[in-house]
């Protein structure tokens, strides 16, 4: 074996257990050429939920570094026998929500309805034994019990594969079965099963239970079965582990972020404790044809794209009861220092174009910030990335709130936006599972010359007056005159981004118009690299806008400048990297003349202060057309 069919082997290896076993079976199949995008499968759900769950959690995480080593060690045993079990049954999981697990029981080949029925209601009743020796423990000072609850329903029931190849794909279970199952957890308390009653009666009468309602049933106990699941052996399949078809196939299931993640550290599981931003996408998501499923995934791609150019990472999408649900974070697993703004931005561009979408109807998004642990749930075998806190339940809550629409944000998210968006308080609203009221706020808009993206400080800044009463004199100097430019120069860790944000922070107190462009190391030798960003914030375009959008967006704002004829529109948005056919006033002309033209004509519709920092990364040709200040 050579070291390039080792190292895909080895990379396999660590991203199959974020599949469900059954995509695993049939991407290692080599006459399944092509995954249907959606089909029907018969037989059981299984929804198992761990009650008080996030408390514990969080107590443990709260204690550094030995209490998420201390947590690790008792969820990895917890759910390692537990998902040991589930398999063992036949189940596949294809969902981890928090601490919650929802499972697929495919009936087999041959079997009865009624079989498959006894053969999930066995592994059922064997689940509390499973996981009896770690549902309490002693750690670090704290009581960590685990009591769980089960939510069990029969009958047909959907997959759907959503997603691009060139994005990432998901797969998600959704149906009645589903639905009923996550509806028989919400009845039951520690300890308890619960059936829908089509599942109560294919079981045989010999069953113990009671009657809940008519729909559900508790269940007791009921006669045993032999287990039918052939234990795991090397399949002809499993022997093309290291086949790179089979790799490919896989990786494309796997959220980009994570797959960087998973692949770097190299660890059975890993997580920390630490502040994100939570956000919950919800629409209602009727998927009874053809063109239901393929509205959703053209609405869930979108959902990507936005979510990707926003630095987000998608980690739950939930078809039931709720509706369509999607959860994305900012702030892990990579940190982010402007996760509430990202978030917010997330938020507004998702409600922005969510019109183009026919299946995003009642779109509610909701965004909470706070403490959470953020890690692998699950085991060695079967697990996915989940964060578990306080605030997702809150971003949950705030994404179904009845009676609301838009994006509503709690306390702690708003404190963080400052001034880079506009809302409006709700007032103080009592959530479900949530201690006590929340003061909500509904988040309507981005501030335009504030982007999301200046870091917002949690303390002022002391010292540095001189600096900042030079910038501002420059700045009244800009008002007066005309354009001026001022360079801050000195070396790493001074404090050059936090004394440019603090004087930005003041200057729109000013009523000051502000956009900002980076200049980056590795795109030194790319030409107008900072005007990209200063033209999209001027033009309000956004990364997924078409080309006619973008075009459209750059003659309406050259159309209020009154000093530019439209053609230029096309010239501007080439001038971002875009391919596109210019008008001929200005296609012959090359691009450093456009850009002084365009500064030129600019500078006399605004008066501006250019601060930069980290110049040496500019281009010598973007460098020179700063000598004729523009509205950037």
């Amino acid at each position: 074996m050579n070291s390039a069919t080792e190292s895909i082997k080895d990379t396999l290896e660590l991203i199959r257990p974020y599949l469900p076993s059954a995509i695993v079976r049939r991407l290692a199949d080599a006459n399944e050429s092509k995954l249907q995008r959606s089909q029907s499968f018969e037989g059981a759900v299984l929804f198992f939920d761990v009650v008080g769950f996030t408390p514990t959690t969080l107590a443990l995480a709260a204690k550094g570094t030995r209490g998420i080593d201390a947590l690790q060690t008792v969820l990895s045993n917890y759910y390692t026998s537990l998902l040991k079990h589930l398999s063992q049954w036949g189940g596949a999981v294809y969902q981890f929500a928090g601490d919650s697990v929802l499972v697929s029981f495919e009936k087999q080949k041959d079997e009865t309805d009624a079989e498959a029925a006894l053969r999930v209601v066995n592994c059922a009743l064997g689940i509390f034994n499973s996981i009896s020796e770690y549902s309490s423990n002693e750690l670090l000072g704290e009581t960590v019990n685990l009591p769980a609850r089960v939510g069990l329903a029969y009958g047909v029931y959907q997959e759907f594969i959503l997603g691009e190849q060139d994005r990432f794909l998901r797969a998600v279970i959704a149906g009645t079965p589903v639905d009923q199952s996550i509806s028989a957890e919400k009845l039951a308390s520690s300890g308890d099963i619960i059936l829908s009653s089509e599942l109560w009666n294919l079981l045989p009468t010999s069953k113990t239970g009671e009657n809940i309602n008519s729909d559900f049933h508790r269940l007791i106990d009921c006669e045993k079965c032999e287990n039918i699941i052939p234990l795991p052996s090397r399949s002809a399949a499993e022997e093309r582990i290291s086949d790179e078809r089979f790799f490919k196939r896989c990786k494309r299931f796997i959220v980009p972020e994570l797959y960087q993640r998973v692949t770097n550290i190299h660890k059975a599981f890993s997580g920390d404790y630490r502040e994100v931003a939570s956000v919950f996408v919800r629409i209602d998501s009727p998927l009874e044809s053809n063109a239901d499923s393929k509205n959703f995934n053209n609405f869930f791609t979108y959902v990507q794209s936005v979510a990707t150019s926003c630095s987000g990472t998608f980690v739950l999408t939930d078809l039931s009861d709720k509706g369509g649900v999607f959860s994305v974070l900012f702030g892990a697993p990579a940190a982010l220092e402007n996760k509430e703004a990202l978030a917010g931005r997330f938020a507004i561009r998702l409600l922005e174009g969510a019109s183009n979408y026919p299946a995003a109807k009642n779109l509610q998004i909701g965004i909470s910030t706070g403490m959470a642990y953020c890690g692998d749930l699950g085991a060695p075998f079967r697990k996915d990335f989940t964060a578990i806190g306080e605030m997702m339940n809150i971003a949950a809550r705030l994404a179904t709130l009845s009676g609301y629409s838009g994006v509503l944000i709690d306390f702690q998210t708003k404190s963080k936006l400052a001034k880079s968006f506009s809302f409006h308080e709700v007032g103080d609203v009592e959530l479900k599972g949530v201690s006590g009221a929340k003061k909500i706020f509904q988040l309507t808009s981005e501030q335009k010359n504030i982007p999301g993206l200046l870091i917002q400080y949690r303390d002022k800044m002391i010292g540095r007056k001189e600096e900042l009463d030079r910038l501002h004199k420059m700045l009244d100097t800009s008002s007066e005159k005309g354009g001026v430019v001022c360079r801050i120069i000195a070396d790493a860790g001074i404090g050059k981004s936090r004394l440019t944000n603090t004087f930005i922070d003041q200057a729109y107190d000013r009523n000051v118009e502000i956009l900002i462009g980076y200049c980056y190391p590795y795109e030194k030798f790319t030409p107008f690299y900072p005007w990209k960003e200063l033209l999209s914030l001027f033009l309000g375009i956004f990364e997924d806008d078409s080309l006619e959008t973008r075009v459209s967006k750059a003659e309406k704002a050259l159309y209020n400048l009154n000093s530019f004829d439209i053609a230029w529109a096309k010239a501007l948005v080439a001038l971002m990297g875009v391919p596109v056919q210019e008008d001929p006033l200005t296609r012959e002309i090359d691009r450093k003349q456009k850009t002084k033209d365009f500064s030129k004509s600019s500078s006399a519709c605004y008066r501006n202060v250019q601060t930069r920092s980290h110049w040496r990364w500019s281009s010598k040709t973007f460098i020179g057309s700063t000598n004729f200040p523009a509205a950037f």
